[in-house]
């Protein structure tokens, strides 16, 4: 089984060999670009990367008081089995 994609925000991440990068990141949606090619995304989107198709499950901002280093937001990615 598939694990669940992690992308954080403005870092450029490989899945299945396509270039993925996550901007623009607040609660209600996001920037999501497919090598390149960007589109819009909000919770429970599906998404086509490679042959896969993908669900939006999270959508988390950047927050100054997480406490991390770089409180960058993320955009997570869960499998979707249909």
């Amino acid at each position: 089984m598939t694990e669940d994609v992690v992308l954080r925000q403005n870092l450029p991440a490989k899945l299945t060999g396509v270039r993925l990068i996550a901007y623009n990141i607040d609660t209600r949606q996001a920037v999501l670009s497919v090598d390149g090619r960007r589109s819009l995304i909000h919770p429970d989107d599906t998404v086509v990367i490679g042959d896969a198709s993908w669900r939006v499950s999270e959508l988390a901002p950047h927050d100054d008081a997480r406490d991390e280093p770089r409180p960058n937001g993320w955009v997570t990615l869960t499998p979707d089995p249909a």
